[in-house]
């Protein structure tokens, strides 16, 4: 990594952490296929918003959640072993995010320098180091705060409205009948 790419990273990253991602930063570009990251398995989206990566949280974490619900759905045959197992919904995505956290953030910075590039080649070089400073860093404490709330208010209802709720069968079988009721209306052409 050469210095003006390391000074882009390091602004991209902000003050914190800087030396432990421009570290890994340096592993994955000799090769490294994955950066584990440990904040990012224990926080898990709290770390996704931390580090501004709020469409990682919607692209990766969301459908992780969903993929494990439906691995769980599979394995346990009751409706009481899925609503005793309900923990087991965070083990895939907080894997998953250990093993690559590094790597997506690291696309993240890539695609950032990347677009301040073909903006540079309209203005020059002279917005560059203040444009990486407006997006990159880490998220400040109150919209963290309140995509937290969000994020918290969708794990509370996907956890005890659908699977703590002992009427979830049937509320998942009256939206699938709607469902197809509306998709038959489309085809028909009503």
């Amino acid at each position: 990594m050469d210095a003006t790419r390391r000074r882009d990273f390091s602004i991209l990253i902000g003050e914190v952490g800087a030396d432990y991602y421009l570290n890994a930063f340096e592993r994955i570009e000799k090769g490294w296929p994955l950066a584990p990251n440990i904040y990012a398995g224990i926080f898990g989206v709290l770390w996704l918003l931390r580090r501004r990566l709020l469409l990682g949280a919607v692209l990766i974490y969301i459908p992780l959640m969903a993929l494990s619900y439906l691995l769980l759905h599979a394995y346990f045959d009751t409706f009481k072993g899925l609503s005793d197992n309900w923990p087991m919904l965070f083990v895939l995505p907080h894997v998953a995010l250990f093993l690559g956290g590094n790597n997506i953030y690291y696309l993240r910075c890539r695609r950032m320098m990347m677009w301040q590039d073909i903006q540079d080649g309209d203005f020059g070089q002279g917005q560059r180091v203040p444009a990486l400073m407006w997006r990159g860093g880490t998220m400040p404490g109150m919209p963290m705060l309140v995509y937290s709330l969000i994020f918290a208010w969708m794990h509370f209802s996907f956890i005890f409205w659908f699977v703590k709720s002992p009427y979830y069968f049937s509320v998942v079988g009256s939206w699938v009948e709607v469902l197809w009721a509306v998709f038959l209306d489309i085809l028909a052409g009503r």
